[in-house]
């Protein structure tokens, strides 16, 4: 549908375009639109064999003929729609052409649509010559000279040979379904033989055959059979050879007619044009690129289909490379002896040539397959191009089962890629790091002893001479370039290039190449060659074994090709690995050497890492051996071992020999007489190398053999370089190690699964390298780690032969290292059995004299790895690394060396350790490390041989104790004072430890000399020590003069204790090792005296000086051994008091540490005593209680409180001792104390009704805690004072919850006990109150007065203390009384207002825990059992309303004290709660007359009455939440009770008098009074949604008046000045405005205030004025209230008389607030003139004249009176006017004169509307007609005239 809406629109622009020329095209066009868009007979049939494609193809044809561009253009995107819609046949297709053909020559748009048109006619049916028609017209515009035209038709011929080759494809799978509609043709082939072939076959082979021959030369010399060319740019044929090659490799491998164009045309063309005489001129760039491009395709992709061919192009690209130039045939000529002699027959080969057949071999070099297919072709027809590869002098002794010849052409080609990387080693520079940092050249190559080059053994240090001695020649020459190289010559970042060379298709000349891009190929083809050999033995490899075990493939003899029979792989591999190892071996460890850049050192080093693994996996031990010993050499050069080993010796001066040689060659600036600025050390590439050699070792270990003493010396050597030296250079600083990093080598394909990084990435992802020298610390421990887990994993893996050679290795290095004078195994053999004298071997009975051992330090000779032996360790105090090692492997190894005969390791070591700590000559640092690891190692043995037989177990214990004995036996008292010794026996008693720990169970005597030898150590307060003099003062308990327990300072405490200390505190802790271990293990199995001792020993430890951890586990050490007596306690034996007397001999050896100086020692002894008691007290008798109580625990509190009462400064009010700041060791002191209370709490509650009541003294012993705790809270310390009564409290809850349980209690107990308990607690009230009242003045203090000091009472202490009271009030409800009840009253609310401390908590949105704790008590309050409770609970509640708004100051003391902002009780939430509380007990208590005669009604009233005044003025009431106000909360409590307030002073009013009566009255209309009148000018700053929502609110004010005080405030008991009060207050509520003139005042809510002008009375006379007024605001609430003053005197029928006496003190306030509307306006109304009254004032007038118009009076409610300005002097008018005045429309008779005038006014008065506010209970009739109308005032006023009998008309 997409190609008919394009093709009406092509065919409507052809319309457009044929509007004047062309009237045939236009025609044509026209009738082809209708046939379009003629929708009349459905779906139209558009295909070449439709009715109409004659009709659609017509204006196309004609438009092409036009030769019209524009209109030729159009028809061209007009015959691809046909095309797409199949209306073109094939026979039009060739006029399709012929017309695309004819217009070929114009514009480049049109030449653009040609090519477009040409791909969519070859997508069709297109064959044979149309198919070469199509393809001649784009390769005419491919010769375009326009670039977009010529690069968009070499596009187009691409995609049209892709498409043809697809073709192909899809031809081939219709053969293949056999749905193939097409005939064959028989085509002849090159080699005469005749193959049918399909039309697409056919097709794909005449073109990759004219491209051939295009290819071939220029012009072409062969037949075309399709394309039909003059020419075809060489290079460009190469690119469409190569488009096809790549993509369509399969369809040439299923055509043979394809594979034999390869062979007799492609491949002789490429041989041909690869001539080197061809290559070199500089123009033929572009065409050897692209030669070379197809050489390696044909390669990859046909080796197999093109043996010969593979081979001949190796063979040539391995010429290129090797930069002989000349014709093929020359250079195959060229005799192999001549070929030796001359490197390059021919002219050298230019750069750019080489580097394009060098990126060839790299990318062949990454096919490990493609490699081993071309070993497996055998040798090369042509002979090596140079002798480059270095012979060997040490043949491979393993069995071949073919032996490759040697001139096979991958040994050709490593041979040629090995010379290119050491042709010009002077552009490759020297690494600066290899040799190591801080080395001088001169000292990388010194003489030996020997007379050595290079070192020790002869090598040179970049490579391994021995081994490959054909690279002597190329060493040298490499030695003598890099002494006068550029320093900045290299490998690295510049090498490279952007796009290598064989991807820059669009250069017509070589691309400027970096001199050393040939050597870095030829280095990465080495690396590539080695992953391709990983890659290979990877697979084979891991089926075996898995990575964890892969040791097991070296322990098996025959390697891995014996364990795999048909691989055959592994076979080629190894013949690979065989024959190329010494050029691989050269050349990695020729680029090592070299200046390489962090990325290629990585992967250089990789290669050797895995091709290392690959010799050891393939039983290659000759090249394995090779490898390990370069990476050696690398790992850990010799000149920084030697230098860093003789850097604290005396200098010895240069061989003389070594400086004339330097000399003579005139390299003297290289001997600079500086030294290096920095010292000796690893660089980070050495370090990589390390790891490298590590991860090698790891997995090669089991197969080392007698070589494994050569690593280990490696490993050494690089432990001693790494670890940080410990003397000090010449200037006193320490010396520091300059740490290498490490390079972050690819992962290798064999590393096994270490926890050191050595290895750890691939060399696809491989992160660059550090190119600091220098690294952390971290990489350094990561390189121990490496090193250790060779240790401890490898080793451990190793066969018992493999094993012993392994430990004779470590045991002989650490022999020469420590000087010892012969080997260990000479020792054994000369002396016995040294190691333990078994019974195994012979001479049992003796024992090696380790002093007569001759003490041979030996010469200070240099060894092979550059270390100095005894002087070295001995000047460095070093570890020796050997020992070191046999530790760790010989706990690994452990169960092996047990089991096994003493002879397979066993001996070897233990000798050698013996001998070690018992040689004089070594340093202090060695004889110990060897004495911990015979340590370790007996007591290990000791451990793992339970688990064997019993003739093993006993052969170990004989010989772990014979060697421990040999140990301990010197250290005797005459070496007791070294301090050597001291760490020996120290040492020892780690051993007896372990000991004890692995044989303890099988000792059955001697534990008291065990209990008196531990006890030994222990120093007690007041000893000295006896291994140093001075050691200290005395430490201990003194009392002073007043009785306080005071701290007697301690040496520690006066300057430190001395060595003797310090050595002794180490011997307490390793002894006491041994008796917690005791206790832990063996306690069930002493006896009574042993456990006696052992109680004593542990006491000893507790009370020692040295060591405070040890004396805190001493004490938990007595509770284990009392929780043993007690176990046995409870088994009722016949030594049942024994038990108990050395239960309580614990209790009382903690007693004595509870008063200790050190408070970690005090607590613990506390807890532990307390708990001890607190388990096992349901067990105890009464004797054993009585005991404790009177023995134990108050004498602990006499103790305590003689300090903590001490330690008090000042005395508060009362005598109370004010808050203490618990620092320092007085808070210590005061932690124990709490500690003390709250423990004697926890016993009391648990035990007290259950064992301590049934005393004969339980009322002494509760009367003697009841006053600790009243001492302890009166303290004034607020931590001893929480604790105090948290602990009473415990008490009192533990009583509570156990009387609901059975008790054996008497109530008359009880009974007293709580009676002794409320005394307590009212004492401790009183304190609280003492406090309140202190701090409760309403003065604040001022500034020049000190600052208070802490109040003594917390939140947290008033809390505790407020809930002790709870579970009080629940269990004595006998002892309850209306006297308690006001102290517990007034207690609580001293606790509430005691100034907070720095535990405040806000109280605004919740109550703080006191405040709820408070409110908690009121809710258990019982106020019904006693009279009057309820008027007291109320009262009391009131007060704690009004907190909120007049809270004390107090609270900012001690915050501001400390310097934060001050912060102190809001009281906020009290107020609310207690609102709350006051409603619910007041209406559940209303009926009771006392509330109202006692005064309490008023004191509700009142406290309700001060947020209503205050309005809001308020405090906020919340900070988070969202509450209404506080002034509306209590308004919403107060109209919950004044309807019941209401209610009992109408039903009792004759019960209450007259004053309480009168008091609740005026408390109420007070209250409404402040509510009316209150200050609302705070309200503008609320939204105007808010103001009315309030205005709203307060409507509820005047509904409570109307419908509860109205009604019965009439009352004849209600004064007439209240009533007068509350119509004074309406009438000033309902001002509306002010004038300008006056001045603002306030409203008051005293009614004998100034009114501001509302007391003027009608008879006044009143002056005009033109000031502007100002309306008042919440003017609907003002005009309600004018609403209720007029509803006060309205007639009403019920409650008559009542409501007629309201009406009577009302009406007055009304007439004087109408009067005076009338009056002002009337006289303000002549000054104005024209200009009209404000809204407020004629809606004021208005208002006023219709509820006038509306009020009906009671008779006789207004008095009679004249007018004290009348004329009349008769008297007789009196008695009319009085009745007049009395009738219900007196109001309007009053004020006639008024109403008159207004009538009477000149001009019509100004109408106001009538907003529609509805006065409250009215009831009008008519609101419909006044609501929202206009209402005439002169009209209204005459209306009124007429009610009263006057005639008015307008």
């Amino acid at each position: 549908m997409s190609s008919e809406i394009f093709l009406v629109s092509d065919l409507q622009q052809i319309i457009q375009e044929c509007k004047r020329r062309h009237p045939e095209v236009k025609e044509a066009a026209e009738k082809a639109l209708a046939l379009l868009k003629d929708q009349s007979g459905g779906k139209r049939d558009w295909s070449a064999a439709g009715p109409h494609a004659e009709d659609l193809i017509s204006p196309v044809s004609l438009g092409m003929k036009s030769k019209n561009p524009k209109l030729v253009a159009i028809c061209i995107s007009s015959m691809q729609r046909l095309i797409a819609l199949h209306t073109a046949s094939e026979a039009q297709i060739p006029s399709f052409i012929q017309d695309l053909g004819s217009v070929i020559n114009q514009g480049v748009d049109i030449q653009l649509k040609i090519l477009q048109a040409v791909l969519v006619i070859l997508t069709g049916p297109v064959n044979g010559t149309l198919l070469g028609d199509a393809f001649r017209l784009v390769f005419e515009l491919r010769d375009s000279r326009i670039p977009v035209v010529s690069s968009t038709a070499a596009a187009s011929l691409r995609q049209g040979v892709m498409v043809t080759f697809d073709k192909i494809v899809a031809e081939d799978e219709t053969l293949k379904n056999g749905t193939c509609s097409t005939s064959p043709t028989s085509t002849p082939l090159p080699d005469g033989t005749v193959k049918i072939l399909y039309p697409s076959a056919f097709d794909g082979y005449r073109l990759f055959e004219d491209l051939c021959v295009l290819t071939t030369s220029t012009p072409p010399t062969g037949k075309q059979q399709l394309l039909m060319l003059n020419h075809l740019p060489r290079p460009f044929g190469l690119e469409l050879i190569e488009s096809i090659l790549s993509n369509y490799a399969g369809v040439f491998r299923k055509h043979s007619e394809l594979l034999l164009l390869l062979h007799q045309h492609l491949c002789p063309v490429l041989l041909r044009n690869l001539s080197l005489t061809s290559a070199a001129a500089t123009s033929s760039f572009p065409l050897t690129l692209r030669l070379i491009r197809v050489v390696f395709l044909l390669l990859r992709l046909f080796s197999n289909e093109l043996v010969a061919e593979s081979e001949r192009f190796l063979g040539l690209l391995i010429k290129i490379v090797a930069g002989e130039q000349g014709s093929l045939e020359e250079l195959e000529s060229t005799p192999e002896e001549e070929r030796k002699h001359h490197a390059h027959p021919g002219k050298e080969s230019p750069v750019w040539f080489r580097v394009l057949a060098m990126e060839c071999l790299r990318g062949l070099c990454s096919d490990a397959q493609l490699l081993r297919k071309v070993w497996n072709c055998g040798s090369s027809e042509l002979p090596p191009s140079s002798s480059s590869s270095p012979p060997t002098t040490v043949t491979s002794t393993q069995p071949h089962r073919h032996q490759q010849p040697t001139t096979n052409i991958f040994s050709t080609l490593l041979s040629t890629l090995n010379r290119i990387a050491t042709e010009k080693p002077a552009l490759l520079g020297v690494s600066s790091q290899m040799g190591g940092l801080g080395i001088s050249h001169v000292e990388q190559g010194s003489v030996s002893p020997q007379g050595e080059v290079g070192g020790a053994s002869g090598t040179n240090p970049y490579g391994s001479l021995e081994m490959v001695a054909g690279m002597v020649a190329s060493g040298v020459s490499t030695v003598v370039a890099s002494l006068t190289m550029d320093s900045t010559a290299g490998l690295g970042p510049t090498s490279t290039v952007k796009v290598q060379c064989i991807d820059q298709l669009d250069k017509l000349e070589p691309p400027p190449l970096p001199e050393t891009y040939l050597y870095l190929l030829s280095l990465q083809c080495f690396n590539i060659v080695v992953e391709g050999f990983a890659s290979s033995v990877t697979p084979v490899y891991s089926s075996i074994v898995p990575l964890r075990s892969s040791l097991e493939v070296a322990k098996r003899k025959g390697g891995l090709v014996e364990q795999i029979q048909n691989a055959g792989d592994a076979d080629t591999t190894r013949d690979m690995v065989e024959a190329g190892w010494p050029a691989i071996l050269a050349a990695l460890s020729f680029f090592i050497g070299r200046n390489l850049s962090d990325e290629l050192f990585v992967d250089t080093l990789s290669s050797l890492h895995e091709f290392t693994i690959i010799c050891g996996l393939l039983s290659l031990p000759t090249e394995r051996n090779a490898f390990i010993s370069t990476l050696s050499r690398f790992a850990v050069p010799q000149a920084v071992v030697s230098a860093l080993a003789s850097s604290d010796l005396p200098s010895t001066p240069r061989s003389p020999s070594v400086m004339s040689s330097v000399e003579a060659l005139g390299f003297t600036a290289l001997t600079g007489g500086a030294t290096p600025h920095q010292p000796p050390s690893l660089s980070s590439r050495n370090l990589a190398c390390l790891k490298v050699l590590i991860s090698v070792t790891e997995l090669l270990g089991g197969s080392l053999g007698k070589s494994w003493f050569d690593i280990l010396e490696a490993l050494q050597s690089s432990s001693f370089v790494l670890t940080p030296r410990r003397s000090t250079n010449s200037n006193g600083q320490r010396k520091q190690l300059n740490v290498p990093a490490s390079p972050n080598p690819r992962r290798s394909s064999f590393s096994p699964p270490t926890p050191a990084p050595s290895s750890t990435s691939s060399r696809s992802d491989a992160p660059p390298a550090p190119s600091q020298a220098l690294v952390s610390e971290q990489d350094i421990d990561a390189v121990h780690a490496s090193i250790n887990h060779v240790f401890e994993v490898c080793v451990a893996e190793l066969d018992d032969e493999a094993f012993t050679d392994f430990v004779e290795a470590l045991v002989r290095l650490s022999g020469e290292m420590m000087g010892l004078g012969g080997s260990t195994t000479e020792v054994v053999a000369g002396g016995g059995n040294a190691g333990g004298g078994s019974e195994v071997g012979s001479n049992h009975g003796s024992s090696t004299d380790l002093s007569s051992i001759p003490e041979s330090p030996g010469p200070m000779r240099r060894r092979a790895s550059g270390m100095h032996t005894l002087k070295t360790n001995r000047q460095h105090g070093d570890r020796s690394f050997a020992i070191a090692k046999l530790a760790q492997i010989s706990q690994i190894n452990l169960r092996r060396l047990v089991s096994n005969d003493p002879s397979l390791g066993w001996s070897t070591i233990v000798d050698h350790l013996l001998l070690a700590l018992s040689h004089s000559i070594s340093s202090s640092t060695n004889r110990l490390q060897a004495a911990s690891t015979l340590d370790e190692l007996l007591t290990s043995s000791i451990r793992s041989a339970s688990s064997h037989p019993p003739e093993i177990s006993a052969r170990t214990q004989h010989l772990v104790l014979s060697s421990l004995a040999r140990q301990v036996e010197p250290l005797s008292s005459s070496t007791y004072f070294q301090q050597i010794d001291v760490d020996i026996r120290k040492l020892g008693l780690e051993a007896l430890y372990q000991i004890l720990q692995s044989a303890g169970h099988e000792m059955a005597t001697g534990w008291e000399r065990v209990f008196a030898c531990l006890s030994s150590v222990c120093r007690k307060a007041g000893e000295t020590g006896t291994l140093a003099e001075g050691s200290g003062g005395e430490v201990g308990l003194g009392v002073s003069a007043g009785g306080n327990v005071r701290v007697r300072p301690s040496a520690s405490a006066q300057g430190g204790l001395g060595g003797g200390s310090r050595g002794n505190a180490s011997l307490v802790r390793t002894a006491f090792q041994s008796i917690t271990l005791i206790i832990t293990d063996f306690l069930l199995s002493l006896s009574i005296p042993d456990l006696k001792s052992c109680i004593t020993a542990l006491a000893d430890f507790s009370r020692q000086t040295d060591e405070v951890n040890i004396s805190l586990s001493s004490i938990g050490s007595l509770w284990n051994v009392s929780d043993a007596l007690q176990s046995r306690r409870s088994q009722k034996g016949p030594d049942g008091q024994a038990y108990d007397d050395l239960w309580l001999f614990i209790v009382r050896e903690l007693l004595t540490c509870c008063l200790d100086p050190r408070a970690d020692v005090r607590m613990s002894a506390m807890q532990t005593l307390f708990r001890s008691i607190e388990l096992y007290g349901s067990t105890l008798d009464d004797k054993l209680w009585t005991e404790c109580v009177w023995e134990i625990i108050f004498p602990l509190f006499d103790s305590l409180k003689a300090f903590s009462m001490g330690v008090g400064e000042g005395v508060g009010a009362g005598g109370l001792s004010v808050g203490v700041e618990e620092e320092g060791e007085e808070g210590k002191w005061y932690e124990s104390d709490c500690l003390a209370l709250s423990s004697v709490g926890g016993i009391f509650s648990s035990f007290f009704l259950t064992n301590l009541v049934n005393l004969p003294d339980a009322t002494k012993i509760w009367k003697r805690f009841l006053s600790q705790i009243g001492v302890a809270f009166a303290s004034g310390i607020p931590s001893i004072s929480t604790a105090a009564v948290q602990a009473l409290s415990m008490v009192i809850v533990s009583w509570e919850n156990s009387s609901t349980s059975s008790s054996s209690s008497s109530p008359k107990i009880l009974e007293e006990l709580m009676k002794e308990s409320w005394s307590t607690w009212e004492s401790m009230g009183q304190d609280v109150l003492k406090v309140a009242e202190a701090h409760g003045s309403a003065t604040p203090p001022s500034s020049s007065s000190p600052p208070p000091s802490t109040p003594p009472f917390t939140q947290a202490t008033l809390l505790a203390f407020v809930n002790t009271s709870q579970p009080l009030l629940r269990q004595s409800t006998s002892l309850w009384s209306m006297a308690r009840l006001q102290s517990i009253l007034s207690v609580l609310k001293g606790s509430m207002t005691v100034p907070p401390g720095d535990d405040i908590r806000p109280d605004v949105d919740t109550l703080t825990p006191l405040q709820q704790a408070i409110f908690d008590v009121f809710a258990i309050l019982d106020l019904s059992s006693v009279p009057g409770s309820a008027a007291v609970f109320l009262q009391d509640l009131s007060s704690l309303i009004t907190l909120a708004y007049a809270s004390s100051f107090a609270g900012e003391v001690v915050a501001e004290e400390k310097g934060r902002k001050p912060r102190r009780l809001t009281f906020v939430a009290v107020s609310k709660r207690a609102m709350e509380v006051a409603v619910e007990v007041f209406l559940k208590h209303q009926g009771e007359v006392d509330l109202f005669s006692g005064g309490t009604v008023e004191q509700i009233v009142k406290a309700y009455s001060l947020p209503i005044k205050l309005k809001y003025e308020c405090p906020p009431s919340f900070r988070y939440g969202d509450e209404p106000p506080l002034w509306k909360t209590a308004t919403n409590h107060f109209l919950r009770i004044i309807k019941p307030i209401c209610s009992v002073l109408s039903a009792h009013d004759s019960k209450l008098s007259p004053e309480s009566y009168q008091a609740i009255w005026s408390q109420l209309l007070d209250l409404y009074s402040g509510a009316l009148l209150a200050d609302c000018g705070a309200a503008d700053i609320l939204s105007l949604e808010a103001q009315a929502l309030d205005e709203t609110f307060d409507l509820r004010y005047l509904s409570s008046l109307e419908t509860d005080l109205i009604p019965i405030i009439g009352s004849s008991r209600v004064p007439d000045h209240l009533i007068v009060k509350l119509a004074r207050c309406l009438q000033q509520a309902s001002r509306f405005y002010r004038f300008e003139t006056e001045g603002l005042k306030g409203a008051s809510t005293e009614l004998g205030d100034e009114d501001g002008g509302w007391s003027k009375t009608t008879e006044q006379t009143l002056y005009g004025t033109t000031a502007e007024i100002i309306g008042l605001p919440r003017e609907r609430f003002r005009r309600w209230c004018f609403d209720v003053l007029f509803l006060l005197t309205q007639r009403v029928e019920s409650n008559t008389e009542s409501r007629k006496r309201v009406a009577t003190l009302c009406l007055p306030a009304l007439m004087e607030r109408c009067s005076l509307v009338l009056a002002s306006y009337l006289a303000d109304q002549p000054l104005r003139g024209a200009m009209p009254f404000p809204r407020i004032r004629e809606e004021e007038l208005v208002y006023v004249l219709k509820k006038l118009l509306e009020l009906t009076l009671f008779e006789k409610t207004f008095p009679a009176r004249s007018p004290p300005n009348s004329n009349s002097s008769s008297q007789t008018e009196v008695p009319f006017r009085k009745h007049i005045l009395s009738s219900p429309l007196a109001h309007l008779f009053h004020l006639y004169p008024s109403l008159l005038a207004l009538a009477l006014l000149c001009r019509r008065t100004a109408s106001a509307d009538d907003d529609g506010y509805l006065p409250i209970g009215s009831g009008y009739d008519g609101e419909e007609e006044i609501i929202g109308g206009k209402l005439d005032s002169r009209l209204m006023a005459g209306e009124a005239l007429g009610l009263v009998g006057g005639c008015w008309e307008e």
